[in-house]
């Protein structure tokens, strides 16, 4: 079964700038020393001041290999990072220690005057209605299942339809989002799916050949239920329990009286047994 929620929009401004990103490149430790040197967070300049630093503790090994590469990153944010390869060749943070940027540092970017819509535009207005619709679809959903019905764990599944009236890219200063959400779950017949089991159940009364004839079920039933949610098909298993005890017939019970009458305890209880 499935629900839909209500159709929602919401307006947002776009996004006045492109945020500055961070340069990263490899940055290879050498130990020339004969121990092995651990190093924490440490930053380091090239000769025009471009500060770079790395996420430590990091342990340089003496040997085998004496060196190690980790990833480093500009401090500040901007194209100032993208610092050519070998750029750094120096001296560092511990005695016997010497780092070199072995790669380019790449993907700094300044900070951007944008009159473009983003997609993070779209995005953040859609975030703002999911969560309600989301939640408004599901309890539509549990007003569905009837009381005699069963809801599979695991098969809820929500899916947003999100519209705007601008694209990515498109030049505009605002966005109007609108977005409904739509959710579904499986469900079966849990009453039924038991009736079921249990007049099978009470179909097998008396005519199970390994007992013979002159037994029956006694009690209530005892039902247990697997319910499998695997790649989109449900499987519901039901299992019943139920004693079988032996019954006498009247006409037995007749049998056993005329053969006990006028005995003794003692010799009409050996008679039976």
């Amino acid at each position: 079964m499935s629900a839909t929620s209500p159709t929602q929009s919401s307006t947002a401004n776009i996004s006045c700038s492109i945020p500055a990103t961070h340069a990263s490149g490899q940055l290879t430790f050498i130990n020339n020393g004969s121990s092995a040197v651990a190093l924490q967070n440490t930053t380091i300049t090239d000769a025009n001041g471009i500060a770079v630093t790395f996420n430590g503790p990091i342990a340089i090994p003496a040997i085998n290999p004496s060196f190690i590469v980790v990833t480093g990153f500009a401090v500040n944010a901007g194209s100032a990072g993208n610092i050519p390869q070998f750029d750094i060749v120096k001296a560092c943070c511990a005695a016997n220690i010497v780092v070199k940027n072995t790669t380019a540092f790449t993907g700094g970017q300044d900070a951007q005057p944008n009159s473009k819509i983003q997609q993070s535009d779209i995005d953040s207005a859609a975030n703002v209605l999911s969560g309600t619709l989301t939640q408004r679809a599901q309890t539509n959903l549990q007003r569905q299942v009837m009381s005699n019905e069963r809801v599979v764990d695991g098969s809820l599944h929500c899916q947003p339809n999100i519209t705007s009236d601008h694209l990515a890219g498109d030049v505009a200063k605002t966005v109007t989002v609108t977005v409904t959400t739509t959710c579904g779950e499986e469900v079966y017949d849990d009453q039924t799916a038991r009736t079921l089991a249990t007049s099978l159940l009470q179909a097998r009364s008396g005519s199970d050949p390994n007992l013979g004839t002159g037994y029956a079920l006694i009690g209530q039933v005892a039902l247990s239920e697997t319910v499998v949610n695997a790649e989109g098909r449900v499987t519901v298993q039901v299992q019943t329990r139920r004693l079988w005890a032996y019954r006498f017939s009247t006409a037995r019970l007749h049998q056993l009286s005329s053969q006990i009458a006028d005995k003794g305890q003692i010799d009409a209880r050996a008679l039976l047994l």
